[in-house]
């Protein structure tokens, strides 16, 4: 298929949006709610938006098709995957993380 480059790009930038999106949220209600609001029941308002957005993922995840493997057994093999990457600095990496 021609298009995974795009797919792919609208993954990321569907996480990225929700990220963003959390932050804003954040924002609003740190500069509209004060302290005590925050508090006390502020700190729902965020779950609330998540379960609103609940409907949209199921509909998604039952209604849409994934897409097909290949009956070629073009994939690699997960373990000669595994032996092939450089393990050294992914723990480094996690270790500072």
């Amino acid at each position: 298929k021609e298009n995974y480059g795009l797919e792919f790009a609208i993954a990321g930038l569907s996480g990225n949006s929700g990220f963003l999106f959390g932050n804003i949220i954040s924002y609003f209600l740190r500069n509209f709610l004060s302290q005590q609001q925050l508090h006390d029941w502020g700190w729902r308002i965020p779950f609330f938006v998540a379960v609103l957005a609940c409907p949209a993922s199921l509909y998604l995840r039952l209604k849409v098709a994934d897409q097909e493997r290949p009956d070629d057994a073009s994939t690699p093999n997960k373990v000669s995957i595994f032996k092939s990457w450089n393990w050294r600095p992914m723990l480094c990496v996690s270790a500072v993380t």
